[in-house]
Order: C-alpha cells, then structure tokens, then sequence
C-alpha cells in the first residue's frame, strides 16, 4: 500500500495540516527500494531468516541428504538386524555427526569397521563398517556443500546490500527518527501528554502527573515566579515533598529530550543549561562516608557547577547535624544558589529557613498541605505559607503508643514555637478563603447559565412579537386593499356622474378635484406606510429566524476565551463545568470561559467574541459519530482477549468510532488464537464496517493469527 511509497506518504503528510506535515521531510529523498526488496525477499523471509525451503540450490541439497540419510539407516540397520546378537541396541547411534553401529565389547573383532571410542562402562564399543563409512563421508560432504552454498548466498546478499549502502544508511536514520517520533506520539496519548511552552525564564507546570504513579498520582502545579526563583518548600514527612521535587525534575529532563509532559494545557518551561540533585541516601562504607558526609560532597559539587539558569534540587537540606549548624549552613548554601542565579527547589524542616524564605525576596515559601481533622496529608502544593512538619499527628497515624505520644505534647506545649502556630493560624485562614473562592466560581458559573437561558427567552419573546405584528399587519394590509378597491370604484362612480362639475372652472369645481387628489394621496401614502411597516416586519422576522442563543450541549465545538485552545463539549460535569475534548486531550473548564465558534453559512468557520454571540446564533454542525459513554481516546493496541463475542465485538466498534473522531487511522486488536470464534466474528464485523479500509493478520514474530492490523479510510 501507501508505506511502501516514500513519495506518496510524503505528498500526503505535506497535504495533511499541523503538525503532520513536519512528518512529511522524513520521506524527503527516500527510495522506493523496490528492486532491493524484491532482490532480498528471494532469499530473505520477513523475519530476516534464509528461505531455505525456497531457494531451489538449498532445496536441491537438502533433497540429496535426505536421501544419504535414508541410505545409512537403511543399511545401518541391515548389519544389525543380520548379525543382532553382536550388537547392544537394535537402533543406530549418532556421535560427532556420523551414524555408527554399538557393538558389544565381547565381539570386538567379530565386525570389521573404524573403532570411534567405547561406553562409560566399557560394554560397548563404536564401529563404522565400511558401507556406512561410504555413506557417512557423502553425508559430510552434501552437508560441507550446503553450508558453502549458504555462505555464497549470503556474500551475494551482502555485494547487493553494499551498492545500496548510501541508501541503506539513509533509511537507517530515517527509522531512527521515525521510531523517535512515533514512540513520543504513543507516550503523549497514553499518558494524557501536552507539549510545554519553552520561554525566556517564566517557569510553571500545570496539574503535572509523575507518570510511574499512574492513574493514582494526583496532579501538582509546579511553579517559580519571576523575582523568585528559590522555592523553599517545608510540611509534613509523607506529605510529597520529595515526589514534587522529582516530578520537576523529571518534567525538566524530559521536555529537553522533546517528550511531551504529563500535564495540562498552558505549561511553561525555560531551557535549563543543567539540572543538579541531592536527593536521598548517598551512604557509602567503602569512601567512609556518613548519610550526612555524603550530602555534604553532592551539595559541594553542585555549588561548584551550577550556573545561572540551571536547576537544583535538594532533599532535607540541613538535616542529619546539629540543628543550629545545620540550619546556619542551609542559609549560606541558599545564600550562594541566590548569588548563582539558578532556579533552586528546596525541601527543609529547619524553622530558621522558613523565617529567611519570608525576608528574602528571590526567595518563596511553599507547603504540602496537610488535613488536619482527617490527618492525612492531601498531596497539593500551597505557595506563600511554610508547612509544620505534623511529625506527631502523621506518628499517631502509623500506630504510636498513646503514652509517648501525649507525653510529646507535654514536650511540644513547653517549648512551643510561635512560628509553627503562626503558619497553622495563616493555613486555616487561606482554606477558608479557597472555599469561599470555590463558591464565587459555582455562583459565577450559574449566573453564566442563567444569563443564557434569560437571552434565549427574550429572543423567543421577540419572535413571537415579531410573528404576532406581521399577523395584524397582514391583515391591516388585506383591509386597505379591499378599502383601495371600494374607494376607488367610489372615485370613478363620482367622477362619472360629475364629470360636468370637474371639468367646470368654477370655485366649487376647483375645489372638488382638491378634495379628490388629497383623499387618493392620504390613501396612496396609509398604504405605503403599511407595505415599508410590513417590509421592515419581514426582515426582522427574517433575521430572527437566523438568530439563536447558542447553549452548551455535547458535541458543540468551542474555544476557550484569551486562547487560541479549541475543542468539543463531550459533556457537564458539577460546578458548571464542561468537559472539553481538545484532539487527543480532555480538558475541564469553566463554563463562563467557553465561547461557541460559528459558521458564515457557508461551513467556513469563524470565532465569535463574546460580546458578539447576539450576532451569530447557527450552531456547528458535527458528523454523527458516537464516542462512547467514556469518550475515553483510542488506543492503539485494543485487547479483547477473555471477553464475549458480543462484548468484544462493542469494544471494537467504540475503538473504530472513537479512532475515527481522533484522527487515528491505524490500530491493532489482540484476540488470541483460542477457538478461532473471536478472530472469525471481528472480522466479520471489519469486512462489513464502512469506516474499516483493509486489515490483515500480524506478523508471526508480533502476534501472528491471535492479532489482527485495522487500517481505516481517511476521510
């Protein structure tokens, strides 16, 4: 088909719009190696082995030892079967690839033939009479052949391969890049990834997921501002301070090897020149280094090789020492990050650092945020406010004897810390104020509702008064028509019999014609009025007629409002918001912030601001294409292996549809060998599917008959 065109695929990725066409230069010079392959598929089979089956001089060969063999057993067992009593076996053996006879050690002699060595025990010996000698020498012959004609064969392939050399290099970097590519394709739809903005120094992941957590790992916002670049973030133990840390350590690595994030629409990233780590337990009894000695040489490395721009993470910095010396030699090492211009992330317990995070300005405070009524850390980052370190509260939650925990509180309460009170005070106030927060937006995203349910009833009042004038005037219009018709009759009936008086010149006479031209003036112009009041009623009613609040409902396609992000509604979710599918990502977003795009009539798109929606009211039209209830992406591998017929039959009709709406015209289906009842009723189902353009068996080596290639037409 088309893969085995380069230029055909190159056409049409160059056609195709946004991103694939960057795929397009892949192809760019690439042969269609045709002769080649058809040259190696002589020899070759698609897993790269030697058709030995196929070619006619290997077959031709195997033939004649074939029939050798058949030659040595025959007269093998010939000897044994007339002299049996000589022989400890009734069946031949094979040693060092010759075929010999095991003749009892007491009838040494008794046969003539090559002796090629005895038994363990001694009781039999191995001979080689001269018919089989003869035999056996023609099967080691016809075998040396083979293996040469084998090596003739492959030293042609190779003199082929050399003159494509040139070529094959070529397309060796092109899988390479290919494979690149498609390897991060497959890892941006798994994981649900986007492609990070890189800038000049602004610094924010939004809702990052560390991908070895899975569907468990809860979305973080990872962030530096401007002025502050020196994240010094404190809680409790247990709380996720470290995994944050590697999330964006991690994040950073990967954006800079071009694999898109695990995280949401709008993330940021500058181009770090490093990134520096002294993150867990680097003990080693071999350098006689303690826990701390350890940190201690990391951290000294890492002040010597950072530069402006670079990244540092630590772990627990000034832990393991004196507190007071610890905490002195935390500042000075944070003082050096500072003078060094890098972005630092920082976990620390030490209250002394915490204290300085407030009076420094390159410097931020930020927390893992801990329930306390529930005691359980939530794993969600608050900036601006340190963290207590809840060593008590998460002891009690792993099983603590009450006696030495309520003899720490009488500890804790002697020689309590105003600072940690003041913390636990400002992380009460600003929960409070995210719930107030959270209300505004719910009451917001129900005004925003009802602001568009009150527009689309004052549109249904204006039609209906619309429809209610055009009635009367109507009807206004049939009376002054049927009015003009008896005036007029009137008029002619007057002049008729006072055709002396108008003719006349008198006064009277004058004045009468007067009379008669202002009674068809005053008509003429009653009449005009009414037609140009009847005209304007027919345009209104025309433009109402186009004019449509537009509501959100599934399947209208939006954009999100200051962006140039579109999507789909797949579906209203609580709190107002919509859930927004955005190609191969889902989104959740305010209601108030998703603007309708419309259509001219003409099918061509255009956006429509908000303070314009009043104008346009069609709603876009989409194809009738159900996604499933989940509207969860296609995946590329789809394994119905264990299910029902019936049940996996639905699952590949939602992984065609669902591929279908994403754009993914190839995909595969694991159903196993089994029976045969799975594989034969998906095909069933493909062969009479409109959307399914071809498909076929894997190869042997990728699954063979138990999976099956789906290739869908484009639309």
């Amino acid at each position: 088909g088309r893969w085995a065109d380069p230029q055909l695929l190159e056409d049409e990725l160059s056609l195709s719009p946004g991103p694939a066409q960057l795929l397009g230069g892949l192809f760019q010079g690439l042969s269609g190696y045709k002769e080649l392959l058809r040259f190696l598929y002589r020899y070759i089979d698609d897993s790269g082995r030697l058709k030995e089956d196929q070619i006619p001089e290997l077959v031709q060969i195997q033939k004649q030892i074939q029939r050798i063999n058949q030659d040595i057993m025959v007269t093998a067992r010939g000897i044994i079967s007339q002299q049996g009593s000589f022989f400890s076996s009734d069946t031949p053996v094979f040693r060092e690839g010759r075929v010999l006879l095991p003749l009892k050690a007491d009838y040494k002699g008794r046969i003539e033939g090559l002796f090629h060595g005895a038994s363990e025990s001694g009781g039999t010996i191995y001979i080689e009479p001269g018919s089989l000698l003869t035999h056996n020498n023609g099967l080691n012959e016809a075998k040396a052949a083979y293996s040469r004609e084998i090596h003739r064969i492959l030293r042609l392939i190779s003199a082929e391969l050399r003159k494509n050399l040139d070529q094959l290099e070529q397309l060796f970097h092109f899988w390479n890049d290919f494979d690149g590519y498609y390897i991060r394709a497959r890892w941006m739809i798994t994981t649900a990834s986007t492609i990070p903005e890189f800038t000049q120094g602004d610094c924010a992941l939004v809702k990052v997921r560390h991908p070895l957590l899975g569907k468990s790992a809860i979305p973080l916002d990872l962030r530096f501002l401007p002025d502050k670049r020196i994240i010094l973030i404190s809680g409790p133990n247990t709380g996720g301070k470290t995994v944050a840390m590697k999330t964006l350590g991690l994040m950073v690595l990967l954006s800079q090897f071009g694999v898109p994030l695990p995280a949401a629409e709008g993330s940021k990233l500058p181009w770090f020149n490093g990134v520096f780590a002294d993150i867990g337990d680097e003990q080693s009894i071999e350098e006689n280094l303690s826990t701390f000695s350890a940190h201690l040489k990391n951290i000294a490395a890492i002040m010597n090789e950072a530069k402006p721009g670079s990244l540092v993470l630590m772990d627990e910095l000034g832990t393991g020492t004196d507190p007071q010396e610890g905490g002195a030699l935390g500042l000075a090492i944070i003082e050096k990050l500072i003078e060094k211009q890098t972005y630092s992330f920082i976990t620390s317990h030490h209250s002394s650092l915490k204290a300085y995070a407030y009076s420094h300005g390159a410097m931020e405070n930020a927390s893992m945020e801990f329930d306390s009524q529930n005691k359980i850390p939530t794993y969600t980052i608050r900036y601006g406010i340190p963290g207590a370190s809840r060593a008590l509260e998460i002891a009690q939650g792993v099983g603590f004897p009450p006696d030495v925990l309520h003899r720490a509180h009488e500890f804790l309460d002697s020689s309590a810390n105003p600072l940690e009170k003041l913390i636990e005070s400002i992380g009460e106030k600003e929960r409070m104020l995210d719930s107030l927060i959270h209300d505004q937006q719910k009451l917001r995203n129900e005004l925003t509702n009802g602001t568009r349910d009150l527009e689309q009833k004052q549109e249904e009042f204006q039609k209906q008064l619309a429809r209610h004038k055009q009635d009367k005037l109507q009807q206004v219009n049939a009376y002054l028509a049927e009015s003009r018709k008896t005036i007029e009759k009137a008029m002619a009936d007057f002049q008729a019999s006072a055709k002396a008086l108008l003719e006349g010149s008198s006064d009277e006479a004058q004045k009468a014609r007067q009379d008669l031209q202002d009674l068809r003036q005053v008509m003429i112009q009653q009449t005009s009025h009414f037609e140009q009041e009847s005209e304007d009623t027919k345009r209104q009613m025309k433009k109402l007629a186009h004019k449509r609040v537009v509501q959100l409902k599934p399947g209208l396609e939006v954009q999100v409002e200051g962006t140039t992000q579109k999507g789909t509604l797949v579906k209203q979710v609580k709190d107002g918001k919509w859930i927004v599918a955005a190609g191969m990502v889902k989104l959740t977003l305010d209601a108030h912030t998703l603007v309708p795009i419309q259509t001219d009539g003409g099918g061509k798109r255009f956006f429509v601001p908000e303070k314009e929606h009043k104008k346009y009211f069609r709603p876009v039209e989409h194809e009738a294409v159900a996604v499933g209830s989940s509207g969860a992406a296609p995946r590329f591998t789809l394994d119905v292996r264990g299910q029902r017929l019936e049940e996996a039959v639905k699952n590949v009709q939602e992984q065609i549809e669902g591929a279908a709406v994403h754009g993914l015209d190839f995909f595969a289906i694991i159903h196993g060998k089994g029976t045969g009842i799975l594989q034969a009723g998906i095909h069933e189902h493909l062969k009479n599917h409109s959307f399914v353009q071809d498909f076929h068996f894997a190869r042997p080596e990728d699954g063979g008959t138990g999976k099956t290639l789906v290739y869908l037409r484009r639309n």
